[in-house]
């Protein structure tokens, strides 16, 4: 049973980058990038209720209301996430969550997901 416990917490000055809007459909990249959530605080969540409310944040904040697929490849995971941040990109809250679980971050542009994926062994 993996279990990685993390401590994250970082204040991100995001001023009015917060409410900067983006071109409707957009590249997945961009969204994840232009969609900033103004607050994350987690203490000891699970991992699968941490990506429900970055999926639920996703779409709530894009100007399309589709948000992101968020998909979790290793159900094995059983991750206790710390995180305390504010405004930070969709992009960086999944970079973040991927370290704390151990996990690596594939985003697939086709299928318009991002897969969180077990690390590869070397």
């Amino acid at each position: 049973m993996k279990t990685a416990i993390a401590v994250l917490s970082v204040i991100f000055a995001g001023g009015l980058s917060c409410l900067a809007e983006r071109p409707s459909g957009a590249s997945l990249s961009q969204k994840l990038d232009s969609i900033i959530i103004p607050q994350i605080q987690f203490h000891d969540a699970s991992i699968n209720t941490v990506i429900q409310y970055l999926s639920a944040q996703g779409k709530l904040r894009d100007p399309d209301r589709k948000g992101v697929n968020i998909v979790l490849m290793d159900k094995e995971n059983k991750s206790r996430i710390y995180m305390s941040v504010r405004n930070i990109s969709l992009r960086k809250a999944l970079i973040s969550l991927a370290t704390m679980a151990d996990l690596s971050l594939e985003i697939e542009e086709r299928r318009t997901s991002v897969m969180l994926k077990p690390k590869e062994k070397k």
